[in-house]
């Protein structure tokens, strides 16, 4: 059996500050895997945000850390999350 992630759901949150997206995946063996992606309008910057177990303070293991992707890269992900919104 493949272990392809298939998209099960996408939200899309769009207001004046800011664009979100979360996309939920699965696989054969694993289920509920969400990805987060931002544009931030005021700055025009696109990201993606991404658990974090490698902060300094224990409390923050798990924490959502920005990384900076390309708009272009952000449009395609938007175009797919259109396809699938719940």
């Amino acid at each position: 059996m493949s272990n392809e992630l298939i998209i099960n759901y996408a939200k899309i949150k769009d207001d004046k500050y800011e664009t979100e997206i979360e996309i939920n995946y699965y696989s054969s063996n694993r289920f509920g895997i969400s990805m987060y992606y931002e544009h931030d309008k005021d700055k025009n910057r696109y990201y993606m945000l991404d658990d974090s177990n490698n902060l300094h303070d224990k409390n923050m293991d798990g924490a959502l850390v920005k990384k900076r992707i390309s708009k272009k890269c952000f449009e395609e992900i938007l175009e797919t999350a259109k396809k699938h919104l719940k």
